[in-house]
């Protein structure tokens, strides 16, 4: 044990993974509040879930500075606040994920469960401690388990399948969750030397974001028996680097382990979120966008997914340009070409003395406007519309901008039966790599 910039507060292993445990769980709460805080158009079930996730952030993440306190200070006395209205958060969570408000008496006892835990809080010490370190976990145990039956009474209630399945994930996630509630107070299994908690809120967090093509129950008891396999490893992998391994310090890095494992799927899973989210946006744009007016179809592409660096040429924009030799190098190229691929284009055709001309052309019209892409939207007049996207998102990018020049040539009249052709080819090989 060893003090702390001349703090008498020692800070050992099981405390040091205390508080490594509650930040990565309060890192996993708060970056969902964050992604739907940012998210146009939220839910009312995402509406719902905000409060509760804030909440047990703010629980963790005030845990992290907790120990800075001594038993019975001020600093003490408040980290315990939030963990108070847990009983009303989840409530509303769980009225959210009905879509129906819960029976009256459920009302009562969330709201007497708060006020018994804000009126415990408030008793002078030793008392104080003694009895919330009892009635906490109790209580959040009682709440949680008639919140988990509520939701599994109620889970065919003219629900949809996708929400059912979210029930049954939500429902394994409390039944986890309620026997590592009690290690967060320490009333219990006195022979764990750490905390439990964050890894039920890390769970629940996870469920939250399952992928609406899976199955509640089997994702989650699936999921974490895989985070367990793995965490089990990589705990003994980390115990072997201690200098005296013990049963103490494979707990202590089993639950670090589980803890980074599911952070890192939340992550992963919001990362999945945000992509769909643009194939949406997309979507939406490309439904809404002038088919028959190709002038209104130019004014709308301000607010596609490309954004305002997607601009049309055409007229005297292209004057300079032979629009032969503009025409020849995009139907070589599937009607959409990038600077990077015009490059190696360039190097091949020097290799073998080919015509440089046309492919010189084209990079110019690309570099000299700073942008990435380019794609033909009609030889007769000449169109083509430049873009500066991202070479990162490789195909994922190119399939975004030959949408949006399908759309194009339509507005504009279709294009040649070759153009249409080259282009929905090239469009349903990129679909097929992105499913493979």
């Amino acid at each position: 044990m060893s003090g702390v910039a001349g703090m008498s507060i020692p800070l050992d292993a099981p405390l040091a993974t205390d508080i490594l445990s509650s930040f990565l769980g309060g890192l996993g709460c708060w970056s969902v509040v964050a992604w739907i805080a940012r998210t146009p158009g939220r839910s009312f079930l995402e509406r719902r879930a905000v409060p509760l996730l804030a909440n047990m952030g703010a629980i963790y993440m005030l845990r992290c500075i907790g120990w800075l306190g001594e038993g019975g200070s001020l600093l003490r006395w408040l980290v315990f606040w939030p963990a108070t209205l847990l009983p009303i958060t989840m409530g509303l969570f769980v009225e959210g994920l009905l879509r129906r408000h819960l029976p009256r008496w459920l009302k009562w006892m969330a709201l007497g469960m708060t006020s018994l835990f804000m009126a415990l809080h408030v008793l002078p010490e030793p008392l104080r401690t003694s009895l919330v370190d009892i009635a906490w976990p109790l209580g959040m145990a009682v709440t949680m388990g008639a919140y988990a039956r509520r939701m599994w009474m109620m889970r065919h209630a003219g629900l949809s399948r996708e929400e059912q399945q979210m029930i049954a994930g939500v429902v394994v996630a409390a039944l986890v969750a309620i026997p590592l509630v009690p290690t967060d107070t320490g009333y219990w299994i006195p022979t764990l030397p750490n905390r439990l908690g964050a890894v039920g809120g890390l769970l629940f967090t996870r469920v939250l974001l399952t992928p609406p093509a899976r199955e509640g129950i089997r994702d989650a008891v699936g999921g974490l028996a895989r985070v367990l396999v793995r965490g089990v490893l990589l705990a003994g992998a980390l115990s072997i680097l201690v200098p005296e391994p013990s049963a103490v310090t494979f707990v202590l890095a089993l639950t670090l382990a589980i803890c980074l494992l599911l952070l890192y799927e939340i992550l992963d899973r919001l990362r999945a979120r945000v992509q769909r989210e643009a194939e949406g946006r997309l979507l939406r744009w490309l439904v809404d966008a002038p088919s028959g007016d190709f002038e209104a179809w130019r004014a709308a592409l301000k607010q596609s997914p490309v954004g305002g660096d997607a601009i049309v040429l055409d007229g005297d924009s292209l004057a300079k340009y032979d629009a032969r030799s503009l025409a020849g190098v995009f139907d070589a190229h599937g009607g959409l070409v990038s600077e990077g691929g015009l490059r190696q284009a360039l190097e091949r055709a020097a290799h073998r003395g080919g015509e440089l001309d046309a492919l010189e052309q084209v990079l110019d019209l690309v570099s000299s406007l700073e942008m990435t892409h380019a794609g033909l939207i009609s030889q007769a007049p000449l169109r083509v519309m430049v873009a500066n996207v991202s070479e990162v998102a490789g195909r994922d990018a190119e399939l975004r901008l030959r949408m949006i020049l399908r759309s194009g040539r339509e507005a504009a009249g279709g294009g040649t039966d070759r153009d249409r052709a080259t282009g929905d080819r090239h469009e349903t090989e990129d679909v097929g790599r992105r499913s493979d």
